[in-house]
């Protein structure tokens, strides 16, 4: 734990790096890596049992891709089939899809719901020049609200529903130019996105929904959620819970870690660490020159974590929750091949091999019985090769419901 004479805003100071190089507990980079799989569910031991663990255990599953939940919780279940993320999100209605960090959308359990909506939901300005941006009125937001609930009220529908049952006189098409783009859409999409940012409206697809061309629903948050208040908790200490919650389940991580997974920045999570920092201790670890943070608590687990002498290979989809939960990706990947694996921000589908992402797979699952392509960045061991090769054919079976056939390329 660090000297309480040293605050947080002046870390940066000669004294403070002469005492925080003192009381700095450092850990082995290989501890390190397996004990953030561990927590993620990612090792063979740690593997979970129901859904809801996991979706609480990492914060969420992100879902702007159909698929990447169901993949998410097969690399982290024992026994996973796609009916159990079904059963939770459509029948017993305990986890919502909704925008949260970094406005993208998640599944979240109904129980951290309220602490990840009230950290990062916009503020009124940030609604009313987002609407400006693209040059909608209050009024005609109003309107347009009024029109949504008004057809959602009987149920979930989809976007074209919501037109059609619409004044055609209040329907019109918008363009926004930003840079050298021009994007174009109705104002009926901006306000379905204000109102699900909002937390008013939420989106999801079909039960059971693989084929990424299947259409989103959405709904009216207080119809199928009834007992689930989004403001039951203030945003100050909505964001202090939920740096927190992630500083323990993703850590080691460093500060730009954090205001980037959380996407409040630095100006706002920097306080927060302030208040934090009786909790917090300094990490370093060998053969990494940035400065990490753990609880304090957490840190004591890992001193007692019993690290297996081998890592399973893994493949993680688009946008799993571990690749894509740093900043800092030296830990995952080499720089060489960092931008083959994250493309304009977004994490491609990823093959780990000994902790270290080694390549990358095709990930839609449009037709049964398509092949998986493996693209690796280097060589690999032939028991790699062949666990590749059934991890792939699982997830064919998972996603496609039959066999398919899996091609390893080395670049």
């Amino acid at each position: 734990m660090l000297p309480d004479l040293y605050s947080w805003e002046h870390k940066r100071t000669a004294n403070y790096q002469l005492a925080l190089e003192f009381a700095m507990k450092k850990i082995k980079e290989d501890v390190a890596k397996k004990y953030q799989l561990h927590k993620q569910h990612l090792l063979v031991q740690s593997q979970a049992d129901t859904v809801l663990e996991v979706v609480e255990d990492i914060i969420g599953l992100h879902a702007t891709s159909a698929s990447t939940p169901y993949l998410s919780l097969f690399a982290r279940m024992k026994q996973f089939q796609r009916s159990m993320l079904d059963q939770e999100l459509y029948i017993k209605r305990n986890l919502i899809r909704l925008g949260f960090m970094r406005r993208t959308l998640f599944i979240m359990t109904t129980k951290l719901a309220p602490i990840a909506f009230q950290a990062t939901r916009l503020s009124e300005a940030q609604t009313m020049q987002l609407l400006e941006g693209w040059n909608v009125p209050r009024s005609e937001y109003q309107r347009l609200g009024e029109s949504v609930y008004a057809v959602l009220k009987d149920g979930a529908q989809p976007l074209r529903i919501i037109k059609q049952a619409m004044s055609p006189r209040l329907v019109r098409t918008l363009e926004r130019q930003i840079g050298k783009n021009v994007s174009r859409m109705t104002n009926v999409n901006i306000a379905l996105t204000m109102l699900m940012q909002q937390g008013k409206v939420f989106s999801e697809k079909y039960r059971d929904p693989i084929m990424t061309r299947h259409e989103n629903r959405y709904a009216l948050t207080r119809t199928v959620y009834p007992n689930l208040n989004l403001e039951s908790i203030s945003t100050e200490e909505a964001q202090a819970q939920l740096v927190k919650h992630y500083i323990r389940v993703y850590g080691p991580v460093t500060e730009q870690d954090v205001a980037w997974w959380t996407g409040l920045g630095k100006t706002t999570i920097q306080p927060i660490m302030a208040a934090l920092e009786s909790e917090l201790i300094s990490i370093r670890i060998k053969k990494q020159s940035d400065d990490y943070v753990m609880l304090e608590t957490d840190y004591n687990l890992l001193k007692k974590f019993k690290a297996p002498r081998t890592l399973p290979v893994l493949l993680l989809p688009y946008e799993d929750p571990y690749p894509k939960g740093y900043q800092l990706r030296n830990r995952l990947v080499t720089t060489e091949h960092e931008k083959h694996v994250y493309i304009g921000g977004e994490a491609q589908p990823t093959v780990f091999v000994k902790g270290k992402i080694v390549g990358t797979w095709n990930r839609v699952f449009e037709e049964p019985g398509e092949t998986i392509t493996v693209q690796l960045f280097q060589r690999i061991g032939r028991v790699e090769k062949n666990a590749i090769t059934l991890q792939g054919k699982a997830l064919g079976t998972l996603m496609a419901r039959k066999d398919c056939d899996v091609i390893i390329k080395t670049a």
